[in-house]
């Protein structure tokens, strides 16, 4: 049976699941390379944080294939 992923997830799983420490997940919501929202009860100040995970996969991926072309234009140079 396949499981399908979530498209929200919050902060803690996201840490656990992509490696990445709580700080950078909140630093990337801040300059607004993934998406997320405060899910919360009018009136009130605390609420859930929710990343979408298809952002973060996405924010991913292309820092991967930035560094991959990095790595290979430096090799060319050489």
């Amino acid at each position: 049976m396949e499981r399908s992923r979530p498209e929200w997830i919050r902060v803690d799983p996201a840490c656990e699941l992509f490696g990445i420490s709580r700080s950078k997940i909140y630093e990337l919501i801040s300059d607004r390379k993934i998406k997320s929202f405060c899910l919360r009860e009018r009136g009130k100040i605390k609420g859930i944080r929710l990343i979408s995970y298809d952002s973060l996969c996405e924010f991913l991926e292309n820092e991967a294939r930035t560094q991959a072309e990095e790595v290979a234009f430096n090799e060319r140079k050489q």
